[in-house]
């Protein structure tokens, strides 16, 4: 349906509103006329609220111009320099009449015949003679700049963008990613190319989560220079600053510690002698250091008056003989809460909000009692629980608490895992954002999680999209329309084919049809169990069937066949996605990376399950020759495993090189390739022994004896 005038328009926004029976359903009536609208923004991430389609197309040349009426400031020229960059051709050159204008208009305030879209909303017009971005912030106008990039076909060598109007707000106001660079580097590049991508999602919070990741001035040795330094944060500062992205600093400073307390030099703040995991609050030295940390960390995250101090996963303080006669007297929740006090103060003295973590106010509430209400809580709830994934208790509790300011967080979870768990993801992203705009909250987080072994950050991204895309449009929750617009705001491809192309590449753990249903699973394996992944990964091949019991050593070889399969199916579509994408091929060298890695996984479990069932049968057996045979088999399959170490090496290089990763996991390969040449060796002699008539080992004494039954 095209809609040729704005007196049309008009006409047919009374005509549907007014068949609304109620106020409470001109949520329905707005959707109703946002299914009015055609294809010109099917393509667009996040998705827009109201969409209306006009006639024709605007055609950008070399020559369209970009102009400013009224209050055209520096950061409105965010926007222009957005446009200039990625769509015009040849800059911003002078035109004549008639050649084509794109209008930035930032007004005071929405007229009276304007709904109030606030602060980040914007209205978007698209004609055959001009376009028009009109918003009363420079941080809407480069919202609808980012829109409009998006709506522009750039096939056959032009580009044309439709004629469309979009009328578009955030339904989430503070819409933050916590990046946690613990087991990573700060490559500067890669890190403002992750602020790029993130601002044309429209997030507008970027937190930066250390322990020992920042070079302080006053204490140089705390982090390498590969780390955050005040150059980089500078550097980086300045480029989210242009993006309309805050950043925000995380520095733990009670548990989480490992980075800081490691070191002997400040031994004496740990909770308890060797105690490198926590702060001790029952010495001033914590005090006198943390006051240290914030004192150099504030002045240049300048961005934004929130200072997230952590206060997770720590308790026991009885660890520590100095907290004894304070918690004799008081009980421990008197300890967290005097802690967080004790920050705070030092916190509202450099002009900044305090932050902490949800879940110890969540265990011992009584802690909750001497904390400042105006702490913002990040109240973090991961949902692992398949059947509990619109079901938020906590954000209610926070509130009866009378906190005031509360972020609703969510993670792509992939904590101690070789990929996201991308199943608990789409839905804890989703159900905790509606959860939290039920109770009248609109701060979200989105959180991602030490990128453990053979995996990387770029494979969050994809997750993240998807946690933009709901806290802009909440309603919007249909995994295949987002990956439709994923693929061309992502890759640029535009192709029928895409969304179930993506499907298959991203979601491969846990199907392979393509159909971008969240919850669907067409196969079930030990690589879908949390931590699992991580923990076979590098383990030693020794170990390995010592470890698991008979009937899993039957089952696992079947198990990592099917994966194999699932591998192939991804890899057929990686591959497709690469051929036809016009950017961002990083991810796609990502997504090649971690098909080499669950590959090689699903052939060493393979391997070591056939060798030690098989050799358990073939001892009992007593057959000589059965027992030759199946070494001879595991010593094929299993040496066949040494050929895949260089692949799984330079990936990891380029991932160190290029996107962010730590070479501490080089070391892991370093010697899991070590304790695999050891495992072939006994094999060998073992064979060698058997062959000369000395009686076989036990399968103990090879380290393939199935783990005993509980």
């Amino acid at each position: 349906m095209k809609i040729t005038n704005s007196f049309f328009i008009s006409g047919l926004i009374f005509s549907v509103l007014s068949s609304c029976a109620s106020t409470q359903n001109t949520s329905e009536a707005i959707r109703a006329l946002a299914s009015l609208a055609g294809n010109s923004a099917r393509f667009v991430l996040p998705k827009p609220k109201e969409v209306y389609e006009l006639e024709g197309h605007f055609s950008v040349t070399s020559k369209t111009v970009i102009d400013f009426q009224e209050l055209a400031s520096e950061e409105d020229r965010y926007a222009a320099n957005l446009l200039r960059d990625e769509l015009l051709s040849n800059g911003n050159s002078s035109a004549s009449a008639g050649e084509g204008r794109i209008t930035l208009n930032r007004v005071k305030e929405w007229s009276e015949k304007e709904r109030k879209l606030g602060a980040e909303g914007y209205v978007l017009v698209v004609t055959s003679a001009g376009i028009e971005a009109k918003a009363t912030t420079s941080r809407g106008l480069f919202y609808a700049a980012q829109t409009l990039l998006q709506l522009a076909d750039r096939r056959e060598g032009k580009i044309e963008i439709p004629a469309v109007r979009i009328v578009d707000w955030p339904d989430v106001n503070d819409r933050m990613v916590l990046y946690d660079l613990r087991l990573d580097n700060l490559n500067l590049d890669y890190t403002k190319r992750w602020i790029h991508e993130l601002s044309r999602m429209k997030i507008n919070q970027f937190m930066i989560f250390m322990s020992g990741d920042y070079v302080y001035q006053k204490y140089p040795f705390v982090a390498p220079p590969e780390k955050l330094t005040l150059e980089k944060l500078r550097e980086l500062k300045r480029y989210a600053r242009e993006h309309h992205i805050a950043l925000i600093p995380h520095v733990e400073s009670l548990g989480h510690a490992q980075g800081v307390l490691k070191h002997e030099q400040f031994k004496d703040m740990r909770l308890g002698p060797d105690n490198t995991y926590a702060y001790s609050p029952c010495t001033p030295k914590t005090y006198s250091l943390l006051h240290d940390f914030y004192s150099e960390l504030v002045p240049e995250f300048d961005q934004s008056d929130l200072f997230h101090v952590g206060g997770d996963e720590v308790w026991d303080f009885n660890k520590d003989a100095r907290c004894h006669d304070l918690i004799a007297q008081y009980g421990q929740e008197y300890i967290y809460s005097h802690h967080i006090q004790r920050l705070e103060n030092d916190l509202r003295l450099m002009k900044r909000r305090t932050a902490i973590w949800s879940d110890m106010l969540l265990k011992h509430p009584a802690a909750a009692e001497g904390i400042d209400r105006e702490t913002v809580i990040f109240d973090w709830d991961y949902s692992e629980d398949y059947k509990r994934f619109d079901d938020f208790p906590s954000l209610a509790f926070f509130k009866n608490l009378g906190f005031r300011n509360i972020y609703a967080t969510a993670a792509v979870l992939g904590f101690r895992d070789m990929y996201p768990l991308y199943p608990v993801a789409f839905q804890n992203i989703r159900g905790f954002t509606q959860a939290a705009l039920r109770e009248n909250i609109k701060s979200v987080c989105v959180t991602i999680w030490e990128m453990q072994p053979g995996n990387n950050a770029e494979s969050y991204l994809y997750g993240l999209a998807w946690g933009s895309h709901i806290m802009w449009s909440s309603q919007s929750t249909d995994a295949e329309d987002f990956n439709r617009r994923f693929a061309s705001s992502w890759f640029g491809i535009r192709d029928e084919g895409a969304a179930a192309h993506l499907d298959k590449a991203i979601w491969f753990p846990w199907r392979m049809t393509g159909s971008s249903k969240v919850t669907e699973r067409d196969v079930e394996g030990y690589w879908q169990i949390e931590h699992r992944t991580a923990d076979l990964l590098y383990q030693e091949f020794e170990s390995f069937a010592g470890e698991i019991k008979a009937d899993e050593l039957a089952r696992l070889p079947g198990e990592s066949e099917r994966l194999l399969q699932h591998l192939d199916v991804a890899t057929s579509s990686i591959q497709w996605l690469g051929r036809l994408s016009q950017g961002n091929q990083i991810t796609i060298q990502s997504m090649e990376m971690t098909n080499s890695f669950y590959r090689y996984l699903a052939h060493k479990i393979a391997a070591l399950s056939r060798l030690a069932s098989g050799y358990q049968s073939a001892y009992a057996s007593g057959d000589p020759q059965k027992i030759l045979g199946v070494l001879d088999s595991g010593l094929r399959e299993v040496g066949a495993l040494k050929l895949e170490f260089p692949l799984l090496r330079a990936h990891l290089r380029l991932a160190i090189a290029e996107r962010n990763r730590s070479p501490a996991e080089l070391s892991d390969i370093k010697d899991s390739f070590r304790s695999l040449k050891k495992f072939l060796g006994r094999l060998a002699k073992a064979r060698a022994d058997v062959a000369n008539g000395i009686p076989a080992p036990a399968p103990k004494d090879l380290a393939l004896e199935s783990a005993p039954y509980p």
